[in-house]
């Protein structure tokens, strides 16, 4: 999902239209680059680019 993407680049913007779309929260993306899947808040905090800002 692109939630997930948005969220490990720090792309507040991109999480923002995709909350407006009605995007599940709590959605699981099972092609994150490690084993564990993750939900778009885990993908942010994982992230060594995305930061606190917002």
């Amino acid at each position: 999902m692109r939630i997930h993407r948005y969220a490990e680049r720090g792309d507040i913007a991109g999480v923002q239209r995709e909350l407006t779309q009605g995007v599940n929260i709590e959605a699981i993306d099972v092609y994150t680059d490690s084993f564990a899947p993750k939900t778009p808040l885990q993908c942010a905090i994982a992230s060594p680019i995305a930061g606190v800002d917002y």
